[in-house]
């Protein structure tokens, strides 16, 4: 018999079974918590002498002594730590970001395992949108201190971005910086007007700076002007990559369907429509003929996401870069619905996380 656990355990065990007997009679007595974790910590350190520098075993045998208080977890850590650093373990700021993540969003984990899900914090980092997540997730337990660590970021560090329309072309261009448009916050230069109700933009991506590969420009419905707020957003990037990302609800992680590289050429129309707490996103290489977006097992077309009746919708430009902001251009925006004010997109603010000076404060730049 075979037994596979996910997240955030990934192990697999396997059990010889007696085919004449119940499978509870052939399992045999159950290990206590204490036991697993003790054998655990003596598998991994026998896995460990062998292939010193296995990462997998590293965390385990880690994982299993905090949950255990056992003496040697400072050791385990520091083996760890200083592991990661010299790069003699490896382990990419994704794969760490995702492993902290797990341990920070479940108390029972978060109670033990805390220790752990710092130093996959600061391996992380390496990534900036990694690090502003978790220094996010930390600022929101009352872990200042250590969500300083990880997101020294001041705002007024990051460019400013910018919104430009042009009357003649009937077109904007729209600037925008920022760590991404991901994970439980998005960063984002945000051009937009309020919706009440059902409706629809549309919008040509006729260009975006190839500030990075992630660099997105694209169209967004948004329940508030936060960063974490529950929201679809339907982008492109310069690699032709086609993007629907939503969150669905605040503070919340964020998914998202990716279509591979080189799948779409700029310029690209994109349209995103709004009925009820139902979002559909479609696409179009000329403006006639619309695909949807699909997703999932069976293929729907749409997502689910409880909104106020009134929403803020419009244009959306992130450079996935600190310290660069990425330009692009739109044109044939329209909008159906109950849209304010009327005429083109005039009023557009940078969206961003910060950390304030005070604890367990998250604001947007407006």
């Amino acid at each position: 018999m075979l037994i596979s656990l996910g997240s955030p355990y990934f192990e697999t065990w396997v059990a010889d079974l007696d085919p004449n007997l119940p499978t509870a009679t052939a399992l045999g007595p159950a290990q206590s918590l204490a036991e697993h974790c003790r054998e655990c910590i003596a598998t991994c350190t026998r896995r460990l002498e062998a292939e010193p520098n296995n990462v997998t075993g590293h965390l385990a045998r880690a994982a299993a002594a905090l949950w255990l208080d056992h003496n040697e977890v400072p050791a385990y850590l520091s083996r760890l730590e200083s592991g990661l650093a010299l790069g003699q373990l490896r382990l990419s700021p994704t794969t760490a970001y995702m492993n902290a993540q797990w341990i920070l969003v479940c108390p029972a984990l978060r109670d033990r395992l805390l220790p752990l899900a710092l130093v996959l914090g600061r391996r992380a980092a390496q990534d900036t949108a990694c690090a502003r997540d978790l220094a996010h997730m930390l600022n929101h337990m009352g872990r200042h201190e250590e969500a300083v660590r990880l997101w020294p970021v001041a705002a007024d560090a990051v460019p400013k971005g910018s919104c430009r329309y042009d009357a003649g072309s009937d077109s904007y261009t729209v600037v925008g910086a920022g760590a991404d448009l991901w994970g439980t916050l998005d960063d984002l230069h945000f051009a937009g007007k309020k919706l009440a109700g059902d409706g629809s933009i549309t919008a040509r991506i006729d260009r975006i700076e190839e500030v990075s590969n992630w660099a997105k420009a694209g169209i967004v419905v948004r329940s508030s002007l936060e960063p974490d707020c529950p929201n679809a957003l339907l982008a492109v990037t310069p690699n032709g990559r086609l993007y629907f990302r939503h969150r669905l609800a605040q503070d919340g992680i964020s998914f998202s369907i990716d279509m591979l590289p080189n799948t779409i050429q700029l310029p690209h129309w994109l349209r995103l429509i709004r009925r009820g707490n139902f979002f559909t996103a479609q696409h179009s290489s000329d403006g006639i003929a619309w695909e949807d977006v699909l997703f999932g097992s069976d293929q729907e077309s749409r997502i689910q996401i409880a909104m106020d009746e009134k929403v803020y919708i419009g244009l959306a430009v992130n450079s996935r870069d600190l310290t660069k902001a990425a330009e692009a251009h739109f044109s044939h925006v329209t909008t159906t619905g109950g849209i304010s004010p009327t005429g083109p997109f005039q009023e557009s603010q940078d969206i961003r996380f910060q950390l304030a000076s005070s604890p367990q404060t998250t604001v947007s730049n407006r």
